[in-house]
């Protein structure tokens, strides 16, 4: 159960510090390059969730086909 437990808590931290990693890039290049606002972390956290769900592939279907 530690391990889980462990495993969890650095998958979060992992992804907070990603997401914070983001922001900071976009907010020091986006506006320059594009004229877009920058944004807070939370808007960032959103739109790292929407793009994993929109462009992450699924491989489950084709794992499914390979193994009949």
């Amino acid at each position: 159960m530690k391990d889980k437990t462990t495993t969890l808590i650095g998958y979060m931290i992992g992804v907070f510090v990603v997401n914070a990693i983001m922001m900071w890039i976009w907010n020091n290049v986006m506006p320059d390059m594009f004229g877009l606002k920058p944004i807070g972390y939370w808007q960032m956290f959103g739109l790292y969730l929407m793009s994993n769900y929109l462009l992450k592939t699924n491989n489950t279907l084709k794992n499914i086909t390979d193994n009949k």
